[in-house]
């Protein structure tokens, strides 16, 4: 949250929004639901990104490769047993 004057105010209001629309889903909707399944995929993201954020803000730059070491995670998704899944994906 960021302060201005005596108000505080969200980081992202997006992110607000996103949260509020997945509360919504999930008190109207079956756990099945396509569009509930979504909007629960889109609050995950806006939250990875968010973390990600802060974890690199002030900090220094990642060597070429952490950075790599990192992507790989996200690009080919980690296993049940946190190592990095060459196939593509979580299990």
């Amino acid at each position: 949250m960021t302060q201005t004057g005596d108000a505080v105010m969200p980081e992202n209001p997006s992110y607000q929004a996103l949260r509020a629309r997945m509360a919504v889903l999930a008190r109207y909707r079956d756990p099945d639901d396509p569009e509930r399944i979504e909007a629960s995929r889109d609050v995950y993201e806006a939250r990875l990104e968010r973390a990600i954020r802060r974890a690199l803000a002030d900090r220094p730059a990642l060597t070429p490769d952490r950075r790599a070491r990192l992507a790989v995670l996200l690009l080919d998704g980690v296993t049940a047993d946190g190592t990095a899944d060459a196939a593509g994906g979580a299990s």
